[in-house]
C-alpha cells in the first residue's frame, strides 16, 4: 500500500474498539514517520488531533504507545518546527483538559529558533496563556514549560507583551523554564 492509503489505515483504526488495532495503528504512523518524513508532512493537521486523544485514553497500554509516537514525530527533526506548532494551534486554543498539544508543543518548542515561530508563534501563545488558568496543575505546568521554551527561542523582549497578563508568580515560572534549557 502507498503512503495515504497507510496514513488513512491508521487514521481509522486509532478510533476502532479494539487497543490492539489503535495501538498497530500508532506503530504505523510513527513507522511511516521515521522512513518517509517528508511526505508524512502534509498529512500532520489530520493525524495529530486523533493521536493526542489517544495519549488521554484511559487504556494505559494506548496512552503508553501513543505518547511515544507523539514523540517521534515531534522529535524528528524533518517535521518543521512550523508545521508541528500550525498542527498543534487549533487544540492549544481549544482550551480542553489534555496535557498532550502541550507536551507536543514543547517537544517541537525545544529545537526551535526565532526564524521557525515568527510566523506561527503568536496565535499560539494565546492559548498557552490561557492554559495558565486551567484548574488541572499539570495543564498550567505544561503551559509554562511551553511559554518559557518560546521565551528562549524568542528572546524576553518579544515575548513580554505577549505574556503580560500572566501573575508574576506565573512569569517567574517561566522564566525558570526559558533559563532552564
Amino acid at each position: 500500500r502507498g503512503l495515504g492509503e497507510r496514513i488513512v489505515a491508521a487514521l481509522e483504526g486509532l478510533r476502532d474498539d479494539d487497543v490492539d488495532v489503535v495501538v498497530d495503528s500508532l506503530k504505523t504512523i510513527a513507522s511511516v514517520v521515521e522512513a518517509d518524513c517528508e511526505k508524512f508532512t502534509p498529512y500532520l493537521p489530520l493525524v495529530v488531533s486523533q493521536m493526542c486523544s489517544a495519549m488521554d485514553d484511559i487504556n494505559e497500554n494506548i496512552a503508553a504507545n501513543a505518547f511515544w509516537a507523539l514523540k517521534v514525530v515531534f522529535n524528528n527533526p524533518s517535521v518543521a518546527v512550523s508545521d508541528a506548532i500550525a498542527s498543534l494551534a487549533p487544540m492549544i486554543h481549544g482550551h480542553g483538559n489534555s496535557v498532550a498539544p502541550l507536551f507536543c508543543a514543547s517537544i517541537a518548542l525545544s529545537r526551535a529558533s526565532k526564524s521557525d515561530l515568527e510566523d506561527v508563534l503568536p496565535p499560539v501563545l494565546t492559548g498557552l496563556v490561557e492554559a495558565c488558568d486551567n484548574r488541572a496543575p499539570a495543564i498550567r505546568q505544561s503551559a509554562l514549560n511551553a511559554l518559557g521554551l518560546s521565551q528562549r527561542a524568542m528572546g524576553p523582549e518579544w515575548m513580554r507583551p505577549h505574556v503580560q497578563t500572566l501573575s508574576l508568580a506565573h512569569r517567574q515560572i517561566m522564566n525558570r523554564y526559558a533559563d532552564a534549557f
